[in-house]
């Protein structure tokens, strides 16, 4: 996961939006709207939720067109050098260390209990993924007896 880090950790809400609004990210800030614009960056990080969204958000896109993490960064006056050295050592997905750590530590866990869990988590988007690697009729029987929407 990425950090949001800046120079000033008493940095508002509000002038967060603003540097969000400068880059052109408002569907970034709009995750923001129900925040207080006098709360602060520390605010944001007691919400893991949000954190999680924004700072995927902001580093979900590699396109040249869309401003990212990097951009953020520079608008928040955080040197490249300062910012790559916040980046993971490894390439690999975050995600797909967490579920190779899942394997080691439960080698017996069903698809159907990954599923519940990401359900139960409204992580709908990840099972999306996940499901591509598994036979489709059998995805969307197990979908069915947890209930789980493909809309």
């Amino acid at each position: 996961m990425e950090v949001i880090y800046t120079r000033n950790p008493t940095m508002t809400i509000g002038q967060f939006k603003k540097k969000l609004i400068n880059l052109r990210r408002t569907d970034v800030k709009n995750k923001l709207d129900h925040l207080e614009e006098t709360d602060t960056i520390s605010d944001l990080r007691d919400d893991l939720d949000l954190m999680r969204r924004v700072t995927s958000m902001l580093s979900g896109s590699d396109n040249p067109h869309v401003k990212n993490y990097k951009d953020l960064a520079e608008e928040c006056g955080i040197s490249s050098e300062l910012y790559q050295s916040l980046q993971p050592p490894c390439a690999d997905s975050p995600t797909k260390e967490v579920i190779n750590d899942i394997v080691r530590r439960r080698p017996t866990y069903s698809v159907e209990e990954l599923f519940t869990n990401l359900r139960d988590m409204k992580r709908l988007d990840a099972i999306e993924v996940i499901s591509r690697y598994f036979v489709e009729e059998d995805v969307k029987n197990l979908k069915r007896k947890l209930k789980i929407s493909d809309e």
